[in-house]
């Protein structure tokens, strides 16, 4: 990232607004897992359910069906 941003002297950037930044040489990886789990933990609900969300793959989302 440096060769393509100013950046300072505080070193890599790994949280950013609630999400972690992961540096490699295979790219730049973006998660908000730790967010996630805060909110689960903030809420109580670590021991909760866990439910897969289903979703169809055949669909096109295009911008402008939701602005």
């Amino acid at each position: 990232m440096q060769n393509e941003f100013e950046m300072s002297i505080m070193g890599e950037l790994n949280f950013f607004l609630g999400l972690q930044i992961k540096q490699t040489k295979n790219g730049i990886f973006i998660s908000h897992s730790k967010y996630c789990k805060e909110l689960i933990n903030r809420f109580g609900m670590e021991n909760a359910k866990h439910l897969a969300t289903l979703f169809d793959y055949n669909v096109l989302i295009v911008y402008n069906d939701y602005f």
